[in-house]
């Protein structure tokens, strides 16, 4: 592990060298804890370390704090004790925070204290049906699982999100923001146009409350984040450039750091500057209160 993983002063060189003016900051302070009070003890110690983290430079680093979301109360105590701590901008569903319920109603009052503090709620990669079955605890996994279950983790986070558009939950909570975290973008052109499909050829017998096309909802809404994805830039039309933003994924095994330049460059070089601009840097500086 770099210094810059865990040092804030060496993080910001690292971004200097990298030519990052802000950076959004992610972690799981949980560390995979089951015990629910030992999972809220852990996140809330894990947010007081971020927030002196970010102090360093508040308006580069900025921080997503975790909410302990097996607990819908606790999870807006923990939105409303860390609102006024400085740099974090966001809130962050951990790793396995996709397995929850979190589009019961119960789950409301949450949603609706991120909208009201204007603070994006990311999602990471994570939930579905393969980290439901639970075979990553296995010893010995079946052949095949390990390798398929990196190759699709980013696009099991549909189904949380589609979830929550289905169940009316960023309806009613329109200024909320949801951000998918590491999911990537090249299979949201086609989730895209399935939502709405469903809806119109399927809503009737599920039942469906929504008053709105999907694709509508998603993209007043939903901002998705990427690292390296070309087959998602030749359909970020499909997508729009206000729902997507560049991630260098720093410092994980897949981020692109050092060369994140030339990543952007081989990524966005040929498209419109205004694209270009948004889905670099202008959506994620909006989002988190940067720029106006």
């Amino acid at each position: 592990m770099i210094p810059g993983a865990y040092d804030p002063k060496a993080r910001l060189l690292d971004m200097e060298r990298d030519g990052i003016d802000a950076q959004a900051l992610y972690g799981d302070g949980a560390m995979g804890a089951q015990d629910p009070e030992l999972r809220t003890v852990l996140i809330r110690a894990y947010n007081d370390w971020l927030a002196e983290f970010c102090a360093a430079a508040p308006q580069r680093l900025i921080g997503q704090a975790i909410v302990p979301i097996h607990d819908p109360q606790a999870a807006v105590r923990e939105a409303e004790r860390t609102a006024a701590m400085a740099g974090l901008r966001g809130l962050f569903i951990g790793l396995d925070g996709a397995d929850f319920p979190i589009t019961d109603p119960g789950y409301d009052r949450f949603w609706a204290a991120a909208a009201e503090q204007k603070r994006p709620v990311s999602i990471h990669i994570g939930g579905g049906s393969m980290v439901k079955r639970g075979a990553l605890s296995l010893a010995q996994p079946p052949p095949g699982f390990l390798e398929a279950y990196v190759c699709l983790t980013p696009m099991t986070i549909a189904e949380t999100v589609a979830m929550l558009i289905y169940a009316g939950t960023l309806s009613r909570h329109p200024r909320l923001r949801v951000v998918i975290a590491e999911g990537g973008i090249g299979w949201l052109a086609y989730f895209l146009e399935r939502m709405d499909h469903v809806m119109e050829k399927q809503g009737a017998w599920a039942g469906s409350r929504l008053t709105e096309k999907p694709s509508e909802v998603f993209r007043r809404q939903v901002l998705a984040t990427f690292e390296e994805d070309l087959a998602g830039i030749r359909t970020y039309d499909l997508i729009g450039p206000h729902n997507i933003m560049w991630s260098s994924d720093f410092p994980h095994s897949d981020t692109t750091w050092p060369n994140s330049r030339q990543a952007i460059e081989r990524h966005f070089g040929p498209l419109p500057e205004a694209d270009r601009r948004a889905m670099v840097c202008e959506n994620a500086g909006r989002i988190y209160g940067l720029i106006q």
